[in-house]
């Protein structure tokens, strides 16, 4: 009996090891970039199987690959895959040949969001364990083709949990893909560099935010900005606070592309550059390319900031209700009845005046002078997006937002029987309107159009006007009457195809073109004269700000291949023409964009950039005036296009617990650039603004190190930019070179977000830069006029006239910025409602950051007035508080 039982544990101990096989054996092994052939011998000794193959089918391919305790049949499957080969077991040997040619199918779709179905821009696609995938486009579609068979496709977008699928290959598919929003950051998949096989995160110089990752963050006034977010990034430079625009990489301000819902933003900020006109409550995600740019954006030198708004709410009617210290906006969204479509309406109002007329009508009144000052700016927001089957998909949308400043004086004095009455009136406005059709069409399987018309318009108006009136016994003697009226009315009008092709994994083509008609119509009217009579009307003065205005044509063609080498190497090489019509003169403008990354490691990279680009516009801004005059001018026979060469390198690393880290260095030209001419502007129109400006180039060159951590309760950023920026104008400075205002040497910026809990999470700003560059006097030299022209006029009367010595253009360096932030939020569900509150302190610490220099003049010890320049700043600390309540019609909890 015991040697019957002996045989039977033999013989079952015999068909388990049978039953094991040699390919069912576990396997633990790393290779980075080994030759295939050296894997397959590596393995075959760790397994001790004998593996067979022909020399030419493994000869020049090289493999990456990771499995920790995982079988050899899975290794050898994941790791013959890539090169297209197979195996097979004969007894105990394993048989490598060359995979029979396989029919290939395309799997396409869309990527919405679970709960609103707003498509989700830039998700990655790829195949699980494979370095191959793609990504979605601006409107959430992909195309994925493959060979016929078995596969594992995941779906990943940041702040929503990945979705896996497993796909029987047979025939064209499509499946379109909902995500869920994960409850915390925590919850976010972060897959392996060498798994993600994202072609569209590989571009160069990207940074993709999605707005409701951002709501966290410290915000002036606790309203989030996407502008105001890409302060802390490396490379991008602002004056304090965002004020006067930013420039990236050493460009001027204007060599920024705004871009909503792909329709140009001339003028993309509120408050002088403190706020943008991006309403967060109307923004879905925004996209910022600061190198070298892709081939289907043009028309700026520095940077694009592609700025794409919601959709509008698929799946349930939602209203929204938005107010803080600084502001207040709603939101109401939701699908059109009896298909899939949807709208969504907003808009946002300021309540700065709300504060600024009363408090300066109580300090005025305190001196003896009637007067208040006032400003508010809006935004209002409006789309349709309409369903026409599963192959079309139309929208319209609409935006209209502007600012609005005035400021009132009114003070008299009485001398015995002389009676002086000085009248102050400045008045301010500037906006944007734009409307836009679109429409989606799917063409086959693979290849995606989307056709875009626009219409965009920037204003500018600004009015000053200052009377001064002497009366001798209420009779006028005379009148000193100063007037400024400045104007910029710029309408575009556009049409542009792009096209979007996905032949494969391995490239993504895209191609269009772009036609866009300019009419340009600055102007501006000085009036200074001292009047006898008591009349002055607008008739008189002669203003015509309506004259020559200047008409171009400007037609973009474009093309690019997102193109995945091998295993190591990815590459994106584009090539856009710009060709520029202005009455009889024609620029024609090539601009070639290279892109290269080669991974040493599966998680560290080597980056490698250049490119041209052309930029048609010119802003024209008189920097010695309190606030900044803007007039948008084109090119014209006389003044050529802005040229700019950039050139990057750079290291990247990242691994598989969100960790990422960038070094990245580059070089920049400017050529064609404008300076224009100081002193007053006086009648301005469409051409003869090129009498007033100089031409130049500038240069700028730096280094950037960032990192950043994208899952787990505390996740952020820390960023530095070393930068230099310079600029050269022979009619200007001597002609020496001289440092760019925003030459700001060092910059530090840090963004920290700790999840709490469900409903609570705190989160930290801060940042440093050192100081503008600006020009001061050295010395001044002062001598009383009158008493150079009447000797005989008594001294007590004395006019000074002050001439200055600034020395070197530039040269003085103003006090570095630092400022910290901290903001608190509680976030929590009711049935049928969301609730948000927040609340912090802008500018935490007690202390005074210089804001911005101006030139006053006060008296000196004897009374005399003297030009000084005074350091303005922002209060010690603004407090922010902000509540937002969500009302959904369908959601019960």
């Amino acid at each position: 009996m015991r040697h019957f039982l002996l045989l039977i544990l033999f013989s079952c101990s015999l068909s388990l090891l049978h039953a094991q096989g040699p390919l069912d054996q576990s396997v633990t092994y790393t290779a980075n970039n080994l030759p295939l052939q050296q894997v397959l011998f590596d393995l075959s000794a760790q397994t001790n199987v004998s593996i067979t193959f022909n020399a030419d089918l493994v000869e020049g391919k090289f493999s990456i690959i990771r499995a920790e305790d995982e079988s050899l049949r899975n290794v050898l499957r994941r790791l013959l895959d890539e090169h297209n080969l197979q195996f097979q077991l004969a007894g105990r040997i394993v048989v490598v040949t060359a995979k029979p040619i396989l029919n290939k199918y395309t799997i396409r779709g869309y990527l919405t969001d679970a709960k609103t179905g707003e498509p989700l821009i830039g998700a990655n696609v790829y195949l699980s364990g494979r370095n191959r995938g793609t990504s979605t486009n601006d409107y959430g579609f992909y195309s994925l083709t493959l060979e016929e068979g078995d596969w594992n496709i995941v779906f990943s977008y940041l702040g929503y949990q990945s979705q896996k699928e497993e796909i029987e290959l047979r025939q064209d598919l499509s499946l379109d893909i909902e995500l869920d929003p994960s409850l915390t950051l925590q919850e976010v998949v972060i897959t392996a560099p060498e798994e993600s096989g994202d072609i569209g995160t590989a571009v160069i110089g990207k940074e993709h935010f999605v707005v409701s990752e951002l709501d966290r963050l410290p915000a002036l006034g606790g309203e989030v900005d996407v502008l105001r977010t890409s302060y802390f990034l490396p490379g991008v430079q602002t004056g304090a606070d965002g004020f006067g625009g930013i420039s990236v990489r050493g460009g001027n301000v204007d060599q920024n592309l705004y871009l909503l819902d792909g329709v140009p933003v001339y003028n993309a900020t509120h408050l002088l550059g403190v706020y943008s006109v991006f309403n967060s409550s109307a923004v879905h995600s925004s996209t910022l390319y600061k190198g070298v740019m892709p081939a289907r954006y043009g028309g700026r030198a520095s940077s694009v900031l592609d700025v794409r708004t919601k959709e509008g709410n698929l799946k349930e009617p939602m209203l929204e209700v938005d107010a803080g210290l600084t502001s207040g906006k709603f939101t109401l969204e939701g699908p059109l009845p009896g298909s899939k479509s949807s709208y969504m309406i907003t808009g946002r109002r300021s309540f700065i005046d709300l504060y600024t007329r009363p408090l300066s009508r109580t300090i005025r009144a305190a001196n003896d002078i009637e007067g208040e000052l006032g400003y508010f700016f809006y935004d209002f927001n409006a789309k349709v997006n309409v369903s026409a089957g599963k192959r079309d998909r139309f929208f319209l949308s609409f935006y209209n937002g502007g600012d609005t400043f005035e400021n009132t004086e009114l003070a008299s004095a009485l001398i015995q029987d002389t009676a002086l009455i000085e009248e102050a009136q400045q008045m301010l406005n500037w906006g944007n309107t734009i409307a836009s059709f679109r429409w989606n069409h799917l063409f086959g399987k693979k290849l995606f159009l989307n056709t875009t018309l626009t219409f965009s318009r920037f204003y500018y108006t600004s009015q000053e006007e200052l009377d001064i009136n002497r009366l001798f016994k209420g009779n006028i003697i005379t009148r000193d009457f100063l007037f400024y009226q400045y104007a910029s009315n710029n309408q575009d009008l556009a049409a542009k195809l792009d096209f979007d092709y996905s032949p494969s994994t391995d490239h993504y083509f895209r191609f269009g073109l772009n036609f866009t008609r300019h009419r340009f119509q600055p102007g501006a009217v000085v009036f200074d004269e001292t009047i006898l009579v008591d009349t002055i009307s607008e008739e008189s003065i002669g203003v015509q700000l309506t004259k020559n205005p200047l008409l171009t044509n400007e037609l973009d063609l474009y093309v690019e291949d997102e193109i995945r080498l091998s295993e190591k190497w990815w590459m994106n090489v584009g090539l856009r023409i710009n060709t520029l019509n202005i009455n009889e003169k024609w620029y024609f403008s090539p601009q070639p964009r290279f892109q290269l990354r080669y991974w040493i490691k599966p998680n560290l990279d080597l980056r490698l950039a250049a490119g041209r680009s052309t930029q048609s516009l010119h802003l024209l801004s008189n920097s010695g005036i309190g606030l900044p005059r803007d007039l948008w001018v084109s090119a014209t026979e006389r003044i050529r296009p802005i040229q700019s060469w950039q050139y990057t390198m750079g290291l990247g690393w990242q691994n598989t617990q969100g960790w990422s880290a960038l070094l990245e260095g580059y070089y920049k030209t400017m050529d064609n650039l404008l300076s224009f001419q100081e002193g007053v502007l006086a009648d301005i129109d469409g051409t003869n603004w090129q009498n007033l400006v100089v031409v130049g180039s500038g240069r700028s060159y730096g280094l950037e190190a960032s990192v950043q951590k994208k899952a787990g309760r505390w996740t952020g950023w820390l960023s530095y930019t070393l930068g230099y920026a310079d600029r050269t104008f022979p009619e200007e400075n001597l002609g020496e070179t001289f440092p760019f205002k925003l030459d700001r040497r060092h910059n530090v910026g840090l963004a920290l977000l700790w999840t709490i809990n469900n409903k609570w999470s705190a989160s930290a700003n801060f940042t440093f830069r050192s100081g503008e560059r600006t020009t001061l006097p050295q010395a001044t030299y002062q001598y009383n006029q009158l008493n150079l022209l009447y000797s005989d006029f008594p001294p007590q009367f004395p006019f000074y006239f002050e001439v200055f010595d600034n020395g070197t253009k530039n040269s003085v360096k103003l006090p570095p910025y630092h400022r910290l932030d901290l903001n608190f939020q509680y976030r929590f569900e009711r049935p049928r409602t969301e609730h948000t509150l927040s609340f912090g302190v802008y500018n935490a610490y007690l202390r005074r950051n210089p804001w911005y220099y101006s030139l006053v003049r006060r008296p000196d010890e004897n009374g005399v007035l003297k030009s000084q320049y005074v350091q303005f700043s922002f209060l010690p600390f603004l407090p922010s508080l902000r509540y937002r309540i969500s009302f959904f019609s369908n959601r019960e909890k």
